[in-house]
């Protein structure tokens, strides 16, 4: 029940527990002499049991149940009154079954006085206080041997109130957890878990609406740890350390251990632990083949390595630590989680890939073409292995974003998801060009780069300008390489056959006139063979999917476009662009001269426009 979070599954399970409390209590219900069915501290704790699940699962109003579960529930209370004295004289003679059954309700139930009822009146309650501890005090437990109540400390068990489960401290480690709980025996804490919650009671309670939650391992001894909230350690740790991980306070030793969200119970020492110091440094660190040490993000160690990194991730995100191993020197290392890249400071002072061996970040963050894209990281082979490996471009998978910069274009990529993907081009330049693998995917990524950093001169590497290298990608052999598409080849597609300015007619019903929709990219750049190029693909994979098992899972429909428009466009642009990427000029009698209405075209216009200007230029006399 705890797990469902539907109040008709909730209801409808509360009853069948219900039914099977009622079922089990009713092998009590015989004749003949009743303490006979209570001669063990098993029937004791079944009875006992049976009868607080009765009471938790019943609402507060009998008449809402069903005809058939009033009537159990009748039979049920003429049962216990029948055995009332025999359960009372049972509990304060043998504690052991009621213990048992409240322990199995209560897993944090630490047994202490003995049973005992209350005066006349109220005799149908059975008190006793627990057993206190250091670290939390006695308290008093009420048990009703009618109708199964249990009280701690004069409350009913029951839930937790909205205002702790609906709090954002509370969602981050519980969700949409419903827990059952208790008043709390911590002092300074208001509620607790009912039972062990992966191994923890947990304590909860509010104050000016900040939550505290605090857990206590069912070991003996085991220290109590407080949950900090993750967003107290925003602009002091890195979000890599705070984004799905918890943050545990040990309140004996002032040490805080973070553990990732999916072992958030659990301790082990490979977690990060933050130590802090009352005279010197605080350390963050964790043991793993010696000592790792986290460098302070705002430290100048920290800095200058987040700027080189910058174009690549966000500094948030960036991980620099120091590891301290016996028997050799520290070592620098840097780490980007999200794409899975290490680097590290070797004996030249180089930051080198880990990744990729023997390659070192450029200090030159430029590949000569691909000019005013911003996210990329270039690097460059150690100086004695340079001859045999060329320089290495990572640009990061995503979304990308273009904005006028000057004269030219400034185009910046938004990885998405909390793993990141990037393609890997070498700068080769015998053949004047950036080599990638040979899937599309990323023939038709470094196609959409190459067009939308454009210019109108040619980049230095290639020879071309971006548009004139893209299309010339496009129209290679490589883009016809493939098996079947994917749901990021058609959506790169789409993303190239966008570039293609819109032209539609104006008004639509004549074909006349057009209209043209240019995007915030240079006119050259909106080449009017990209939606063209990205048709063909399109065309060629939706051919091949009759090929694929079952039904595709991805769209074959690209941007609309009016074809006689755009190869009108393509045929007065031929003059601008390469003959291979413009269609011919068209020879014959295709054009015509424009007949404006400001020429005369008629002889009757024309003499009358003699006479007019004769009659102008009369002679006064």
């Amino acid at each position: 029940m705890q797990g469902s979070n539907d109040e008709t599954v909730s209801r409808e399970l509360q009853g069948r527990v219900r039914y099977m409390a009622f079922t089990c209590r009713s092998t009590f219900d015989v004749d003949g002499d009743a303490s006979l069915v209570l001669t063990s501290d098993e029937d004791m704790k079944v009875f006992a049991y049976c009868a607080v699940m009765i009471c938790d699962n019943t609402p507060s109003t009998p008449r809402d149940l069903p005809q058939h579960a009033q009537l159990m529930l009748e039979r049920d209370k003429r049962c216990c009154h029948a055995l009332e004295a025999a359960v009372r004289q049972r509990a304060e003679l043998h504690r052991g079954g009621i213990d048992d059954a409240v322990a199995k309700i209560w897993g944090s139930y630490r047994p202490g006085t003995l049973w005992k009822a209350l005066p006349a009146s109220n005799s149908r309650w059975l008190v006793s206080h627990t057993a206190p501890s250091s670290s939390q005090s006695s308290q008093i437990v009420h048990f009703n041997l009618i109708n199964g109540c249990l009280l701690v400390d004069g409350k009913q068990l029951g839930r937790l109130p909205s205002m702790i489960v609906q709090h954002p401290t509370y969602q981050t480690i519980f969700r949409d957890q419903i827990l059952d709980i208790v008043p709390a025996d911590i002092p300074g804490m208001e509620y607790a878990t009912r039972g062990d919650l992966y191994g923890h009671q947990v304590s909860f309670a509010l104050r000016s609406n900040d939550l505290i939650i605090r857990a206590k391992h069912k070991d003996q001894g085991s220290p109590v740890l407080q949950l900090i909230p993750s967003e107290q350690f925003v602009d002091d740790l890195p979000m890599t350390l705070i984004e799905g991980h918890a943050h545990w306070l040990n309140l004996h030793t002032s040490e805080i251990e973070i553990r990732p969200a999916e072992n958030a119970w659990k301790s082990s020492p490979d977690n990060w632990r933050l130590q802090f110091a009352a005279l010197g440094s605080s350390t963050l660190h964790k043991v793993q083949a010696g000592i790792i040490k986290l460098i302070d993000i705002r430290s100048q160690t920290w800095d200058m390595i987040a700027q080189r990194m910058r174009p690549l991730e966000d500094p948030r995100y960036i991980m620099v630590t120091c590891d301290v191993a016996s028997g050799r020197a520290p070592l620098l290392k840097v780490d980007l989680p999200r794409y899975g890249l290490e680097f590290f400071i070797d004996e030249d002072w180089e930051l080198q890939s880990r990744n990729m061996r023997n390659m070192v970040v450029d200090i030159v963050q430029s590949t000569g073409t691909m000019l005013g894209l911003k996210n990329q990281l270039v690097l460059r082979p150690k100086l004695h292995i340079a001859d045999e490996h060329p320089r290495t471009v990572i640009i990061p998978d995503g979304r990308i974003s273009y904005s006028p910069d000057g004269h030219h274009i400034r185009v910046t990529i938004a990885p998405e998801g909390s793993r990141f993907t990037y393609h890997l081009y070498r700068v080769d330049l015998d053949l004047r060009r950036l080599t990638g693998n040979v899937g599309l995917t990323s023939k038709l990524y470094q196609a959409l780069l190459h067009a939308v950093t454009s210019g109108c001169l040619p980049d230095p590497l290639t020879g071309r300008t971006g548009t004139e290298e893209a299309l010339h990608i496009l129209h290679s052999a490589a883009c016809r390489s493939f098996m079947k598409l994917c749901s990021r080849d058609t959506e790169l597609l789409c993303e190239l056959s966008s570039l293609s300015a819109s032209r539609v007619w104006y008004p639509s019903h004549l074909e006349k006139m057009q209209t043209v929709s240019w995007a915030s990219l240079s006119s050259l750049a909106q080449h009017h063979g990209f939606h063209t190029a990205a048709k063909s693909i399109m065309g060629y994979g939706k051919q091949l999917s009759a090929f694929s098992e079952g039904s595709p899972k991805v769209s074959f429909d690209l941007p609309p476009s009016t074809d006689h428009l755009l190869e009108r466009a393509s045929i007065r642009a031929s003059a601008i662009y390469p003959t291979e990427f413009s269609l011919p000029l068209l020879r014959g009698d295709t054009d015509v001269t424009y007949a404006s209405r400001d020429i005369p075209d008629k002889n009757a216009e024309e003499r009358a426009f003699k006479t007019a200007f004769m009659v102008h230029q009369w002679p006064s006399r």
